[in-house]
């Protein structure tokens, strides 16, 4: 039988927790820049960051929580439709 525990989510310290994450995150990224394409290093790296963002969203409920599209190349409006 378990134990009952006292621990809980709760408690979390999540702005801390997710702060944390951005920074290893980030590491990883910049490292992957200097790692062979396809490598086991490059796949351990790109495994790594898919459980942050996993962590992430469980943690927020926000997908792509890290993942800030650029306002440029984004279209302020979907495009007219100018066929007849």
């Amino acid at each position: 039988m378990a134990r009952p525990t006292s621990r809980s989510d709760a408690f979390v310290d999540k702005p801390r927790l997710l702060e944390e994450l951005r920074r290893c995150r980030e590491a990883l990224i910049r490292e992957q820049a200097r790692m062979r394409v396809g490598g086991p290093l490059y796949y351990s790296a790109q495994t790594v960051t898919a459980a942050i963002d996993a962590l992430a969203l469980m943690l927020t409920g926000t997908h792509n929580y890290f993942s800030t599209p650029l306002a440029s190349s984004w279209p302020a409006k979907a495009p007219e439709d100018d066929r007849p």
